[in-house]
């Protein structure tokens, strides 16, 4: 049986509950270390308890017994908890999950592979937006043509008022791997301007505009704004306009439309966190794609922090 620790609160273990989690010995450890293994119990998540995930009160001294380690880490704000955790764990040749991209700096991300290459270790990223069926269909669909040359890219994905689950900038890096992905295999960001929005009653907005490799426009908006009332967790949108015509994909839709002799709606619900999951446990790994498209990410997350905190638009360098 294999034994997977957890590390952290983030969304990554609730998924393991909704994919099953057969097979495996679950443990859990905070980021930060506690004094002993009643306190660790004590803090475990309400998914982590129902499962009867073993509390343990350091996540190193956890990683020795573990076989594959989840870095359930996405609500923090620092990325170097999750850089620390996913290098010990890949160190030790362990399989690591984690949200997407593992580290957001370039020298960090190029050390845990550098790592993950000596140790044998094995890396899966949750990439909750892009892996959706509707996302992963418009970018065959862009791929073979149906826009023709791309010209501009808007994306949008409104979340939950207050900020609650994924941090800012984690939520930013889904946006920005998915609308990557669906501009082309080669599209990255090359210069961004963006500025944030906040109030008191927990409505937060990062905008940007920017470019991408090839001059295409793109328009980009990640929001903590859907209320209670809105009965939805998360809303994601992408236009990708061309020269031949405009490809929507709706990843959150209830239904999609099917054109034909005979429109019809067909049910659409999916969970890509818990799909990320069950190829985890059943061996994924990345290659050099996802790599490259982690690169893309990183790079525009670094753009995006130069641009919010001077006002200007930031090129790719510098």
């Amino acid at each position: 049986m294999t034994v997977l620790l957890v590390v952290g609160e983030g969304r990554l273990g609730p998924a393991l509950m909704a994919a099953g989690g057969e097979g495996a010995e679950l443990l859990w450890a905070p980021a930060q270390a506690v004094a002993d293994r009643r306190e660790a119990q004590r803090l475990r998540p309400a998914w982590a308890a129902a499962a009867g995930a073993r509390g343990t009160a350091d996540w190193r001294e956890a990683l020795e017994e573990a076989d594959a380690v989840a870095v359930d880490l996405a609500g923090e704000r620092d990325w170097r908890t999750r850089e620390a955790v996913a290098e010990a764990a890949l160190a030790r040749g362990r399989a690591v999950l984690v949200d997407a991209p593992a580290s957001d700096r370039p020298q960090g991300y190029a050390r845990l592979l550098e790592v993950r290459a000596k140790g044998g270790g094995r890396l899966w990223s949750v990439r909750p937006v892009r892996r959706s069926l509707a996302a992963q269909a418009g970018e065959r669909a862009l791929g073979a043509g149906a826009a023709g040359r791309v010209l501009a890219l808007y994306g949008a994905l409104r979340l939950p008022a207050g900020g609650a689950g994924a941090s800012l900038e984690q939520s930013w890096a889904d946006l920005v791997d998915a609308a990557l992905a669906l501009a082309g295999p080669q599209a990255a960001l090359v210069r961004l301007g963006a500025w944030e929005v906040r109030d008191e009653g927990g409505f937060e907005a990062v905008q940007a505009v920017g470019r991408l490799t090839g001059g295409e426009v793109a328009t980009l908006e990640v929001a903590h704004c859907l209320t209670a009332g809105s009965g939805e967790e998360r809303e994601a949108l992408f236009e990708v306009t061309g020269e031949e015509g405009i490809v929507r994909v709706r990843p959150d839709a209830a239904r999609v439309e099917v054109a034909g002799a005979r429109r019809r709606r067909v049910s659409w619900r999916e969970d890509p966190i818990a799909a990320a999951w069950e190829a985890f446990l059943s061996g994924a790994d990345e290659g050099q794609a996802e790599a490259e498209a982690d690169r893309r990410v990183i790079a525009a997350l670094a753009m995006l922090r130069r641009a919010r905190a001077t006002g200007d638009a930031q090129p790719a360098e510098g």
